[in-house]
């Protein structure tokens, strides 16, 4: 202290710079420790003015039917970036029986190009823009989606507008995604739980038909260019097509689904749920994969099924978490015309497989008695909710209402679901024939009949 400075200086400027170096901090802590932080403040310092946070404005979902038989859905919203998503009804359901591997080759070769601009083109205008695109096929539906900063949307809506309505020129420029599609099958190969569910959908559904049929082709390669041109001419028209849409306008999407051509055909291809088994042997170091569904409802009575999903993932979990019995989860797929709801499981011996087995049926009959399903429908409400909150989420959560023929504000709500709803739903399941698939090391793994008996 005998650098001829004050020590109470001293002493404030040290409290000045802690305080600094505080509420810099703050700044970059979570909104709940910010929170909290502000808690503790307003104790030694009470606020003497009212405060009144600002609410943004809500955000607009509107829906259309347009005159050519396109479906729009869109969230009008201020947005960082603009999500749009055109779906057509074209999957492999809709194949026959020559197409197989038809939607899925389309959805590889999206951006191989178009009658006026080469692939590689199109690929540098993507990018050039600063694009994010993608494509995907199920058994329904042939996805193509584009996201942009809002400056740029126009742009975007072309490109993907062009995409869908505009072939390649030259069929070759199709036939060069082989490859790219021979790899896909190859990783979709190694993985039990993809091969499980193309067994799964085929016990369910009956082998052959148009939702049992696997959505892969045995042998691609020898796929005609003519037939994927055939299949891709009869499925793309206005009428097969669906879009939704984050950050856009719904007379802005308007525009966009008229850029989609005319009225025409709509596909179908009816495929009821039957049951069955279907079991194959395969070396995946001795494990056992077995998944065991049961027929959902769709539309408004499907949200019980979901609901139902959601109480025996969270009760399986906490009964086999640490128990050494092997993975298992729940599942609840909706499609626009049937649902399967279920359970997949992955255990290494026979015993664990039957250990698993008995008790999912066990839940469900605890369920079909008696349940409380607040915190189950809470956590699907609160789940969509955060969806719709903007993005690539937002766009799917419209096109998922869309395709169960609900409007949004009743599809991402579960509160209406009662309890009761969910009770029946768990004894329409076992009432019901499962579909039962095994895959694996299969010897000496319970057969159909057992787990039926088990139902009753």
């Amino acid at each position: 202290l005998n650098c001829g400075l004050n020590p109470a200086y001293l002493l404030l400027s040290l409290i000045d710079t802690m305080l600094s170096n505080i509420s810099s901090k703050i700044q970059y802590m979570r909104p709940a420790c910010r929170r909290m932080f502000a808690l503790d403040a307003s104790v030694m310092a009470p606020v003497s003015q009212e405060i009144h946070p600002t609410v943004p404005p809500q955000p607009k979902i509107e829906e259309k039917l347009l005159s050519n038989g396109t479906k729009v859905v869109t969230r009008d919203a201020r947005v960082e970036n603009v999500t749009i998503k055109v779906a057509v009804n074209c999957g492999s359901r809709h194949e026959l029986a020559h197409e197989k591997g038809a939607a899925h080759l389309l959805s590889v070769a999206a951006f191989a190009g178009t009658q006026n601009k080469h692939g590689l083109s199109l690929m540098r205008e993507i990018e050039n823009h600063g694009f994010s695109v993608g494509v995907s096929a199920d058994r329904e539906k042939t996805v193509y989606s584009i996201k942009s900063v809002p400056e740029f949307a126009s742009d975007a809506a072309a490109i993907l507008t062009e995409v869908i309505t505009s072939p390649p020129k030259h069929t070759y420029h199709i036939k060069e995604r082989i490859p790219t599609a021979l790899y896909d099958y190859e990783l979709r190969k190694s993985s039990p739980r993809v091969a499980l569910t193309e067994m799964l959908y085929e016990a369910a559904y009956g082998e052959g038909t148009p939702m049992g049929s696997s959505c892969y082709a045995t042998n691609i390669s020898s796929l005609s260019m003519d037939d994927v041109m055939a299949f891709r001419n009869r499925h793309f028209n206005a009428s097969n097509m669906t879009i939704t849409a984050d950050g856009l306008s719904l007379q802005e999407l308007e525009l966009i689904g008229f850029s989609l051509g005319v009225e025409g055909s709509k596909s179908s291809a009816d495929s009821s749920y039957v049951g069955g088994v279907v079991r194959r042997a395969a070396d995946f170091n001795g494990e056992i994969h077995a998944s065991l569904a049961f027929p959902a409802a769709t539309g408004a009575k499907g949200k019980a099924f979901a609901v139902l999903q959601t109480i025996l993932e969270s009760r399986l979990s906490a009964k086999t978490v640490g128990q050494g019995k092997g993975c298992w989860k729940s599942f609840h797929v909706q499609n626009s015309d049937s649902g399967l709801v279920g359970c997949y499981m992955a255990t290494t011996t026979k015993q664990h497989t039957e250990d698993l087995l008995a008790l999912t049926i066990n839940e469900l009959k605890e369920i079909a008695t008696k349940v409380d399903a607040t915190a189950a429908k809470n956590k699907l409400s609160l789940r969509n909710a955060c969806a719709l909150e903007g993005g690539d989420s937002a766009a799917s959560l419209l096109l998922s209402a869309t395709y169960q023929g609900m409007p949004v504000s009743q599809f991402i709500n579960f509160s209406s679901v009662t309890n009761e709803e969910v009770s029946a739903a768990a004894a329409a399941v076992l009432k019901s024939t499962p579909a039962y698939a095994v895959l694996g090391n299969t010897f000496g793994v319970q057969p159909y009949d057992a787990v039926r008996n088990m139902l009753h």
